[in-house]
């Protein structure tokens, strides 16, 4: 029961870590399109 909570734990940090990275990247390609116009 506890290492399938701490698997758990483990998909939800890469997930919110994927979507923060997400973010930053977005942001950046659009900045990096504003650049261009």
């Amino acid at each position: 029961m506890l290492e399938r909570l701490r698997e758990e734990q483990r998909e939800v940090d890469v997930s919110s870590m994927g979507s923060a990275w997400a973010e930053r990247e977005k942001e950046h390609l659009e900045r990096t399109l504003g650049e261009e116009e």
